[in-house]
């Protein structure tokens, strides 16, 4: 596509043959694609549109940096180097000041906003101006499937061991495989977050990484019974890797956990063995996945329902589905050999401080489920809030004492189905986008007394933009919106370590 040629010119290099962009995967009419040039990692999204301008949009190195390329054989008079300042109107409402530089009928702007980006991603339209004039109007069609791509291509390609390493077995030594347990086999639920494994059977870490986004697959390892390449969690709390094996007649438990950006496991529990009888296992079906037990502390599914899965040495796993929506089912793996195991990923309570519903209001039931964690703890950390069905019916339930559909309705569209909660956790900057935008920044703990004008300050400092340049201090009231405020620092930003266990 002509956006690679620009791509040349970005990184001051022509390409090389082994360092020529390779396909990721195409969504939509955008294509995402991948490359290395200079020790530069990075993931970029593309379309053209009918005026023969094209649009992308990617990743730069493991700092993940947004930029942002927009290129033209019509825009001649373009100055190579000189400073293009572009003004950005999203849906006719939010605008941004976009620094960009002229390159060959190009134009490139990096180290973007992630607010940017999101609103990128979330808008419908785009119109860009230059000193007055426009340059283009754009339809923002599937701009958030390719915004999706690109983080997913980021985490795989960028993120993971050199994806470019040469192919020539002779190149570098390698280590000959011991015989072991090792990841393989498919999706047995719709979420592909629950696999079938077999002994023999190799997974590969691109694959790893599709099913499990939310994670960052990491380099291969040797821990007791050779499990192979493992998944380590990018957000607070455990992440819990559960393999269910036969030994002979007996089926073995594994259960290997992480922690945050550690590589390899801080803690394993050697396998025991569960004897002979069946194993039955509790998965949630959904947007998040959680298996353990049917005995033991399992959690999860309200809204999707869940699935009991049997697990008997030398027989195929048979499942029955309670699936809140469609009535239930039963339903069998098919046919297959020999059951290494089962694997599955998820948060359990004993294992986790993170919270499955966030508030967005200081009244009773004000609250929305988490659906999606990414980045946390970095320039661009993101949390995506759905407000269920559930949920407006608890907050109609305990606030307004009615369970009717017109509330349930009404309470959705005040905050927009789907909120995103976005955070530069170095500046202490975070945005929550929805029907409506709210800007916050935090300032860190208080070290002497303040009374704003809405009361008392709390232990921490936030501020919220009201308009233009001006942000008013939060006082710590009921109907101030300091508490959501802060818990939603909080989770955004782990690493700034804010309590709000006496909020």
């Amino acid at each position: 596509m002509r956006f690679i040629l620009i791509l040349c010119l970005v990184i001051s290099l022509a390409w090389s043959a082994s360092a020529e962009p390779e396909l990721f995967k195409k969504v939509g009419n955008w294509e995402v694609v991948y490359g290395d040039e200079g020790g530069v990692r990075f993931c970029f999204a593309a379309a053209d549109y009918e005026d023969e301008t094209n649009v992308s949009i990617g990743l730069f190195g493991e700092v993940a940096e947004w930029r942002q390329i927009l290129t033209n054989p019509n825009w001649g008079s373009i100055t190579e180097y000189d400073d293009y300042p572009l003004n950005y109107v999203f849906d006719g409402r939010r605008s941004w000041r976009v620094d960009t530089v002229g390159l060959d009928h190009a134009l490139i702007a990096i180290d973007l906003e992630p607010r940017l980006v999101e609103d990128f991603a979330g808008s419908m339209g785009l119109e860009i101006a230059h000193q007055g004039t426009r340059v283009i109007k754009l339809t923002l069609k599937g701009t958030r499937t390719a915004v999706n791509a690109v983080e997913a291509c980021h985490r795989i390609k960028v993120l993971r061991p050199d994806p470019f390493a040469p192919n020539d077995p002779f190149a570098q030594a390698a280590p000959t495989p011991e015989p072991g347990l090792r990841f393989a086999g498919r999706s047995v639920v719709s979420d592909d977050r629950v696999l079938r494994v077999t002994l023999g059977e190799t997974l590969s870490v691109d694959d790893l990484a599709l099913r499990f986004p939310s994670y960052r697959v990491s380099r291969n390892f040797d821990v007791p019974e050779e499990v192979g390449d493992v998944l380590v969690s990018d957000a607070r709390g455990n992440a819990l890797l559960h393999i269910f094996y036969a030994r002979g007649s007996q089926t073995v438990e594994r259960v290997i956990s992480w922690h945050p950006g550690v590589e390899g496991p801080n803690d394993t529990r050697v396998g025991e063995a569960l004897g002979t009888a069946p194993v039955k296992l509790s998965c949630s079906l959904g947007l998040a996945t959680t298996c353990a037990p049917a005995d033991g502390s399992w959690y999860g599914g309200k809204r999707y329902g869940y699935a009991d899965y049997i697990f008997e040495p030398g027989r195929c796993p048979g499942s029955t589905f309670h699936d809140a929506y469609h009535g239930g089912g039963t339903s069998t793996i098919g046919a297959c050999e020999a059951i290494a195991g089962l694997i599955m990923e998820g948060y359990w309570p004993e294992h986790s401080e993170q919270e499955t519903l966030l508030p967005y209001g200081s009244r009773v039931g004000m609250e929305m489920t988490v659906i999606e964690r990414h980045a946390l703890g970095s320039k661009s950390a993101r949390i995506t809030l759905e407000h269920t069905r559930e949920n407006a019916l608890s907050f109609c339930e305990q606030y307004s004492n009615t369970s009717s559909e017109e509330c349930i309705q009404s309470t959705i569209e005040d905050t927009g189905a789907q909120v995103r909660l976005l955070a530069n956790c170095e500046t202490g900057e975070f945005f929550w986008r929805g029907a409506y935008a709210v800007n916050h920044r935090y300032k860190g703990r208080k070290t002497a007394a303040q009374s704003p004008a809405d009361g008392p300050v709390g232990l921490y400092l936030i501020e919220r933009q009201d308009t233009g340049d001006r942000w008013t201090m939060l006082g710590n009231c009921t109907a101030c919106g300091y508490v959501e405020a802060l818990v939603a620092f909080a989770e955004l930003c782990p690493n700034r370590n804010v309590d709000t266990a006496a909020y």
